[in-house]
């Protein structure tokens, strides 16, 4: 799975990943500070099951998609992840540094276009 949550602020060493009851699944600090959250929060959440291709997915009572990490790119596409109209892959600003850089490309009704900002590009939120 490739999944960065809060790419500005990586959680250190010891930091948890858990599945709430209601279906959230939440990224936690060591110091149990809350981190990123899916914000899922249902009474139809069933389960979870991480498929072969590398993604995260969170199902329901119908084991219908409540949410799958492979709608979430950051930096990189899996094979058979695909990034839709809308969204960003953005290149991170070094190896070291995962907060986002300058380039990033984005899909449109046109095709794909690979831009340089210099202002930070549009955030989404992971939920």
């Amino acid at each position: 799975m490739v999944c960065t949550a809060n790419r500005g602020r990586l959680v250190k060493e010891n930091g948890t990943l858990g599945l709430t009851s209601n279906g959230d699944l939440v990224l936690k600090d060591a110091d149990g500070t809350l981190v990123w959250s899916t914000n899922r929060f249902s009474n139809v959440f069933q389960g979870m099951v991480m498929e072969e291709s590398g993604n995260l997915v969170l199902l329901n009572s119908s084991n219908g998609t409540l949410w799958q990490s492979f709608d979430q790119p950051t930096d990189i596409l899996l094979s058979g992840q695909k990034l839709k109209v809308g969204q960003q892959l953005t290149a991170n600003v070094s190896p070291t540094n995962t907060s986002k850089g300058k380039f990033y490309g984005s899909l449109d009704r046109d095709g794909f276009a690979l831009l340089i900002s210099f202002a930070s590009p549009k955030s989404e939120t992971l939920a």
